[in-house]
Parts: C-alpha cells; structure tokens; sequence
C-alpha cells in the first residue's frame, strides 16, 4: 500500500537536512532527533489506527529496525573515519520514517551512486583529476609498504548528506509510493 503521507514528512526533513549540509556542511540534531522519534511514532501510530494494538506494535518494531539498520551500516563507516555523524542519523532517519529494511538499503546504494556522481563533479570542477589518480595510487602503495599514508586534507569536502537525502527519496518513492524504476526488474 501506497503511503504519500509518510514519504511528504520524511521529503520535507530530507530536503532540509540537504540545505543545511549544503550551506554548513553539518545536519543538526535538532533536526535528526526529532525527525527519527517523529518517524517512529508516525507508524506506530498509523499501525494502531489500521489493526489496533497489534498493528501498533508492528509499525513500532518494522520502523525502529529500519532505523536500527541504517544507524548500524553508517556507523560501522562512521568508525572507519569514512563521514561525520549526522549523515550516520540521516539514514537512521530515513529507516525510521520508511520501517522498511528493503528500503534503508536502497537508499545505501542510491546514495553511494550519487555520492560518487558528486565527486566526479567535483572532481571536473577544481580539476582533481590528476591528483586524485596521484592520491589514490600513493595510497596503495604505502598500504602494500605498510607506512601510513600522510594525506592532505586541502581537498574539497563532498556533501554526502545530499547523496543519502537524494538516494533516500529516489528509494522512498520506490517504495513508499510504489512508483516502478526500469532496474527494478533486474
């Protein structure tokens, strides 16, 4: 069943996590926070409202595994040094507001599609072509050599909060609003 009131709430809060990321490059946790109790009670809520108590309890366990499961991926990459904390809630966000697990990982793989689509742009915009290759095959080389690598950080910073909002909404009107995508017969 189709849910556009639940994929018009969750739009609205990734739309401006995406602004904020954008225009600070952080997403507040007055923002997250909120968002991931709001999503959480949304389906308990619409779960009571379809099949009484036990449809609430449903809604609250199918949306806070969604939640868990997103938080866990992204914190796994959090530990790793691999990005900052809000994006790691963002997912936990959009778990939350779909309570479905499909979902949550759709929104990892679109959101890893543009993040790279980004960076490639960034990429061809302050003309890292180069040195990036350079980094890259530095790296490897010092990891085979086992010497840590010393790594400049003069590079610009791609806003990964706007690849999960975009993954998270291409993911969420797959299923949240059941709109078929070609590949989705692959």
């Amino acid at each position: 069943m189709a849910n556009p009131v639940a994929f018009g709430l969750m739009a609205v809060l990734l739309i401006a996590a995406a602004v904020s990321d954008l225009r600070s490059g952080k997403i507040p946790n007055k923002l997250t926070y909120p968002g991931l109790i709001a999503g959480i009670a949304y389906w308990t809520i619409a779960g009571a409202l379809t099949a009484g108590r036990s449809g609430a309890l449903d809604g609250l366990r199918d949306s806070t595994l969604a939640m868990l499961m997103g938080f866990g991926v992204m914190f796994a990459i959090f530990l790793a040094g691999g990005m900052g904390g809000g994006d790691v809630k963002l997912v936990a966000l959009v778990g939350a507001w779909t309570a479905n697990l499909v979902c949550v990982l759709g929104t990892l793989i679109y959101a890893l599609i543009v993040g790279v689509l980004i960076a490639i742009y960034f990429m061809i915009r302050y003309g890292l072509f180069k040195r990036t290759f350079q980094r890259l095959l530095g790296a490897a080389l010092t990891a085979a050599a086992r010497v840590k690598p010393d790594i400049p950080t003069d590079s610009p910073r791609v806003p990964f909060g706007v690849a999960i909002c975009l993954g998270g909404l291409l993911a969420a009107a797959e299923h949240l609003l059941k709109i078929p995508v070609p590949w989705s017969a692959w």
